[in-house]
């Protein structure tokens, strides 16, 4: 994230817990690092589900209108068994440094104060 010099004169950095207070920026940082964190995640996801809506409707023959809402692991190819379980290996690879990011953010500017 960058920020120009314009922008560092709107930074609520005042005492206290008012719109203008420094609390509020912290609130609004850390809200930016969830939020990144929780788009990143649903990128994953649909990518999978992409890929799980494709398997069902090639492999299985299922139409649109008749998509389940859960599938079970067992009834997944061998193929997209490994992509699920890769997706989980790519979630803790690279989700887990944003959720780091997030909480010691937070850890840090708190004890800055």
């Amino acid at each position: 994230v960058r920020f120009t010099k314009a922008s560092v004169d709107s930074f609520a950095v005042k005492p206290g817990s008012g719109e203008d207070g420094l609390w509020q920026t912290i609130r609004l940082w850390q809200s930016y690092t969830e939020q990144r964190l929780v788009n990143r995640q649903n990128e994953m996801q649909k990518e999978f589900q992409n890929k799980l809506i494709e398997f069902l409707k090639r492999e299985k023959g299922v139409k649109d209108e008749e998509l389940p809402s859960a599938i079970g692991f067992t009834d997944l190819s061998p193929a997209l068994q490994k992509e699920v379980s890769e997706l989980q290996r790519r979630m803790a690879v690279e989700l887990q440094p944003l959720v780091l990011e997030s909480t010691l953010t937070m850890q840090k500017e708190v004890s800055e104060l």
